[in-house]
Formats: structure tokens, sequence, C-alpha cells
């Protein structure tokens, strides 16, 4: 199985240099829904921008805090382009390892 598609990341405006846009150091730094804090890095991207929005917006409806807190957002489209993506849904992973 291959990807080859875009992909949406929204951030905040202090992060935006290509660089940090791909880093995962705030996901490392802060935790994300998906992964603790300070255990690895990690990109959270979404097929469509409207989705990536909402994604960055959790944060703050889950702490429910003002929504002029999390604003300005910058959303940016990520060329993604993955040779081989190993399922880790499929229960014989013996043959593929």
């Amino acid at each position: 199985m291959s990807l080859n598609s875009e992909f949406f990341r929204v951030v905040g405006p202090r992060y935006t240099t290509p660089k940090e846009i791909l880093s995962g150091m705030g996901s490392y730094l802060g935790g994300g829904r998906w992964n603790p804090l300070q255990v690895m890095k990690v990109l959270y991207l979404s097929a469509d921008p409207i989705t990536a929005m909402h994604e960055a917006k959790e944060n703050y409806r889950y702490y429910k805090l003002r929504l002029a807190q999390e604003m300005p957002k910058v959303t940016v489209a990520i060329k993604v382009k993955v040779e081989s993506i190993l399922n880790l849904a499929n229960l014989d992973l013996t043959d593929i390892l």
C-alpha cells in the first residue's frame, strides 16, 4: 500500500517555517490527542482543511478556553508521498515483518 496525496495542517503563526511545520515538536513538548507528553513527535494532518482546523481547536474546547485565545491560525497544505505503509490492523504481521 502506498500514499501520494495532499494533506492539511493548522499551526499558530509563530511556527510557520517549513521546518517548524513538519518538526512535530509541538506535540512532543505539549502532548497531543494521540501521543503522550515528551514521548514522541507526532505530526497531525487531515485530508481536508476544515477537519484540520477543528482538530487544532479541540484543545481549546476541551479546556473551555475563549475562542479569541486560539486565533489566529495558519492552514498549510503538505504534499505526502509514502512508498510503503504498515497496516497495524493486519492481524498476520509475521509475514510482513
